[in-house]
């Protein structure tokens, strides 16, 4: 009785364990995901921040010399 009552009492609570374990991990990996995004449109917006300067000395520097 003993064993018979542990084995079905691990058989419950392993799955819900597991799935537990699934949700967290679900969580954190979408925790990882949002702050990978708003890295990655942090250094979108320094690389257009760059070209724009770059875009701008061109500019200048094909301009007509004055002397």
């Amino acid at each position: 009785e003993i064993e018979g009552f542990f084995l079905s009492s691990l058989s419950f609570f392993f799955p819900r364990s597991c799935a537990t374990r699934q949700e967290e991990l679900i969580t954190e990996l979408e925790e990882e995901l949002e702050t990978a995004q708003t890295q990655l449109k942090d250094k979108e917006e320094e690389l257009e921040m760059w070209k724009d300067c770059v875009r701008r000395l061109t500019e200048v520097s094909l301009l007509p010399a004055f002397s």
